[in-house]
């Protein structure tokens, strides 16, 4: 049996049959050398995989006066399931248990079409495929939809206790209509439990439900996340990857390089100079950051660079 990747990836589309007396949920996949055709009513999923070679075959015997290339058949049947006119289809098991759904159509403007589609339930195949196109998409497309309406509940809250800050703080809605009652969970709950759009969308056909645009592309979304790269690369990262720690960890090293940069520097005088000995004063000149010494007898600035600061000579007396 091959793979049903290619399945999973397809909608679930509505096909009635025997006069719309009988509803399917069918998923019809072609590629350039088979098809495959997979029907369901929800109790169990049937399966048709043929081959290039076997469909032309089976044209053959089912159409004598018709020779159309393998592209123009599959394509014809793809468009008949889309259609899914009611009176072009009928379905019926056999004592083996086999599902035959019979097309009678035209092929082109008035070709007689006739094909009859095989679809068996094999005990061991049954459950993996049952398993694989039905129920574990509809799991993930519910888990889905509770993580979104949890996440959905948690910004409401936090957008109420927005609302609420600006109010207290003297800010008015300026359009009356605008203004909503804070979100209680449990209170929204039960109002949506008791009105009227509740109780039919809750009692609508599962078929009809299952074939519903809106809620297949919320299952195709969650069938392809979870296969996608990224979502395996956040588990990946998520389960090799320890939590992150704001400090520095007891095993992380520093060079010795930014040891030095990162010791404390001297504070700086918090008066406007700094004495170097009992007669000299040095200043720091914020313009030029050069040290001038200022000396008490001749009040003149000399810069203090690679050499040392000048004492004060006595001068003799005449």
């Amino acid at each position: 049996m091959e793979p049903l990747e290619n399945l999973l990836n397809l909608s679930w589309e509505l096909l009635l049959t025997n006069g719309g007396a009988k509803k399917w949920l069918v998923k019809f996949y072609t590629s350039e050398q088979s098809y495959q055709f997979a029907v369901t009513d929800m109790a169990t999923v049937f399966l048709e995989t043929m081959d290039k070679d076997a469909i032309l075959n089976r044209l053959k015997c089912e159409n004598k006066l018709l020779e159309a290339p393998y592209e123009k058949v599959v394509q014809h049947l793809k468009c008949s399931i889309q259609e899914h006119h009611q009176h072009h289809f009928v379905s019926e098991f056999t004592e083996n248990g086999v599902l035959n759904i019979k097309l009678t159509n035209t092929f082109g403007p008035s070709v007689p079409f006739n094909w009859k589609f095989h679809c068996s339930a094999h005990n061991t195949e049954s459950s993996s495929v049952t398993k694989q196109l039905l129920c574990v998409p509809l799991v993930r497309s519910l888990t889905s939809l509770l993580l979104e309406n949890s996440l959905l509940h948690e910004i409401l809250k936090k957008k109420d206790a927005e609302i609420s800050d600006y109010k207290e703080n003297g800010a008015q809605v300026s359009r009356p209509y605008l203004e909503t009652i804070p979100f209680v969970q449990e209170t929204f709950v039960k109002d949506m439990r008791t009105s009227k759009e509740y109780a039919v969308a809750i009692t609508k056909d599962p078929l009809f439900m299952l074939s519903h645009k809106p809620l297949n592309q919320i299952i195709e979304s969650a069938v392809n996340d979870s296969v996608s790269k990224e979502i395996h690369d956040i588990l990946s990262a998520a389960s090799n990857s320890p939590a992150k720690s704001v400090g520095m960890s007891s095993t992380q090293t520093v060079s010795p390089s930014k040891l030095r940069a990162t010791k404390r520097k001297k504070p700086k005088p918090q008066h406007r100079g700094a004495y170097v000995d009992d007669d000299t004063v040095v200043e720091e000149n914020s313009s030029d950051s050069l040290l001038n010494t200022k000396t008490n007898a001749t009040k003149s600035l000399v810069p203090v660079v690679n050499s040392k600061p000048r004492k004060r000579q006595k001068k003799g007396l005449f």
